[in-house]
């Protein structure tokens, strides 16, 4: 029988009212009651079987982003921008309240489940893209009072500042990995190098928090496509003038603005984007050199000087963007696959695992070594077809229509401390109340690694 447990769970973007999930009786639960109940389970096989258990919360768990920093939210009220960008401590205290009012049941459920007495049940919080306002010690010394994990019972709870490397396993959120445009200066100090009572917000923090003060974008539909670049390609298919937009908001807040500033100027002109539009529409070599542009920008680099190695990648590069967008969702999984590889070989980590992609994998590395992505619990658009996504933004197909997948990884560890066992699983979430059964798991085969295009890999190594 395994001596301790470890379950890690990422990307539950808990803030404020998360959408429902359906099951084949068409009852609904909220992401939030599965949770609950998850831990509920969890906590009785630690009593039934004495075996401690760690609770990794790998980045993403809490979504600051999307909560204005108010000291009484109300649903029904519109909060102007400075409410969400404000990354200072003081404000991100107060979303945290506001977090903790809307997730009461969670937070229970959380007290409820540390456990300082053999077989202990303990909780680790590792920072992600959406909830680094953890970083701030008030926040973290907050969080301890409402989950009652301070004084005694203060090892109860630990925060990571980037990752977790112990017990030969390797955990991290994974943006730092991912796509250039989600990335920090210093995940470790988030802080603004200009401003340190504030922190850095990337690009795509910056064009995430505009959109949800959009109005004609629901958060569960921008949360729900990774990477958040994604959503530039899917517009520019369907909507030039929202595509513009979104580049123009990833553009104005990159640090890098030299690279972009002759583009930005462009896409912020009436007249000359009213010819981008035009010319976007009608020819397919000006999409081709388009996108070379705005793949290139997303990327932090200049395109470079034309030569005949670029014209013949400018030729290969596809004229639809959603094409472009589904190959960089894939990119972006590879290069978490290859970030895992290269942690396994260096720090022999049996267990590598991240988050962030929102897209569930479990793929062996070598034998003796696996990388597991624990996907999200919120909705998962990345392997919708073009048409759903278009069809979402536009508020025509209702949110059940889409499935939900509740992934998460155990690993299990024999007498000796070594992992002997690791699994990405799927919680089945039980409608009955005194349903006392365990949860129904799903252990998938490991997913092939998939190539991407051509025209991407060598996009950069020109």
């Amino acid at each position: 029988m395994a001596r301790k447990i470890k379950f890690v769970l990422s990307d539950l973007h808990l803030g404020l009212a998360l959408p429902t999930t359906k099951d084949s009786k068409q009852e609904t639960v909220t992401t939030e009651k599965a949770l609950v109940q998850f831990l509920q389970r969890i906590q009785s096989e630690n009593t039934a079987k004495q075996q401690e258990i760690e609770l990794i919360l790998n980045g993403d768990f809490f979504d600051f982003l999307q909560v204005p920093a108010v000291d009484t939210y109300n649903p029904d009220e519109a909060y102007p921008m400075e409410s969400y960008a404000d990354s200072s401590q003081a404000a991100s205290l107060k979303r945290l309240e506001i977090i903790a009012i809307q997730q009461k049941e969670v937070f229970q459920a959380l007290r409820d489940f540390m456990h300082p007495e053999f077989p202990q049940r303990r909780v680790t919080i590792i920072k992600g893209d959406h909830d680094v306002s953890l970083f701030w010690p008030g926040v973290k010394n907050r969080l301890r009072k409402l989950l009652e994990a301070s004084g005694e019972r203060s090892s109860l709870l630990l925060f990571a500042g980037e990752y977790i490397k112990r017990e030969k396993i390797y955990v991290e959120h994974g943006h730092q990995k991912a796509e250039a445009v989600n990335r920090y200066p210093d995940f470790i100090d988030p802080r603004h190098p200009d401003n340190p009572d504030r922190l850095y917000y990337p690009p795509s923090s910056a064009l995430f928090i505009n959109l949800i003060n959009d109005v004609q974008h629901d958060t569960w539909v921008i949360t729900g496509i990774k990477p958040v670049s994604n959503l530039i390609w899917y517009a520019l298919s369907w909507n030039f003038n929202l595509a513009v937009k979104m580049l123009s908001h990833f553009f104005s807040h990159m640090s890098q603005k030299d690279v972009v500033a002759d583009f930005l100027e462009v896409l912020e002109n009436e007249e000359t984007r009213r010819e981008l539009s035009r010319r976007y529409a009608n020819e397919s070599k000006f999409r081709q050199a388009f996108h070379y542009r705005v793949l290139h920008y997303l990327n932090l680099t200049k395109p470079p000087t034309e030569t005949e190695a670029t014209k013949n990648v400018l030729n290969l590069l596809p004229s639809e963007a959603l094409i472009i967008g589904q190959t960089e969702q894939e990119h972006q999984q590879n290069l978490l696959r290859q970030a895992a590889e290269d942690i396994a070989k260096r720090d022999k980590s049996k267990v590598v695992l991240f988050g962030h992609t929102h897209h569930p994998s479990q793929q062996l590395l070598k034998p003796g070594h696996v990388y597991i992505n624990t996907g999200s619990w919120t909705r998962d658009f990345t392997n919708l077809s073009p048409d759903m996504v278009e069809a979402l933004f536009k508020g025509k197909l209702e949110l059940h229509n889409t499935t939900p997948r509740l992934p998460y990884a155990r690993i299990d560890y024999d007498d000796t401390g070594e992992p002997i066992i690791a699994q990405l699983l799927y919680y089945s979430v039980s409608l009955d109340p005194d349903d006392e059964t365990a949860p129904n798991k799903v252990n998938p085969k490991p997913e092939e690694n998939k190539r991407t295009g051509g025209w991407l890999s060598g996009l950069f190594s020109i």
